[in-house]
């Protein structure tokens, strides 16, 4: 499975930590969050290399220990974990149950393909992450970020 693809059913090809280690450019981030760049560092869950954030992840855990390679495929699915997950603070974490529900009806390689398209700038096609407001490589407003 892509390492863009969290268990949960984010997408973390939009996830300005997995950008940035993508980049080689956390440095700055660490600057700012004073945070050490190896406890920044994310590669995806599915790897080894997991963002300070993600590292004690109860969806990753229960993936890993029911051996599935998404929350889509277990029985309980969308457990009270999961939809507590969606509904918690963080508005990036909202709608992960759509898109799991997408990710198991599409397939990954047409999943992956929307997502692409919903987290890059319309104008020149530069990835942007989940907040930003405006692209870094045209200036232009990006219509996907989250408020």
């Amino acid at each position: 499975m892509d390492t863009r693809i969290a268990y949960c059913g984010l997408y973390c090809g939009a996830c300005k930590i997995f950008m940035a280690t993508a980049k080689n450019e956390l440095e700055g981030i660490a600057d700012i969050t004073k945070i050490p760049v190896d406890y920044l560092e994310c590669r995806g869950c599915r790897t080894e290399k997991i963002n300070l954030c993600c590292m004690n992840c109860g969806i990753r855990r229960c993936c890993i220990r029911k051996e599935i390679s998404s929350c889509s495929e277990c029985g309980e699915f969308p457990c009270s974990v999961l939809i507590a997950f969606e509904a918690d603070e963080h508005p990036h974490h909202h709608g992960v149950i759509g898109s799991l529900r997408e990710l198991s009806d599409k397939g990954t390689e047409e999943w992956l393909k929307q997502q692409n398209h919903r987290w890059s700038c319309e104008s020149c096609h530069t990835p942007f992450h989940w907040y930003e407001k405006n692209c870094t490589t045209c200036g232009r407003e990006v219509s996907g970020y989250i408020k």
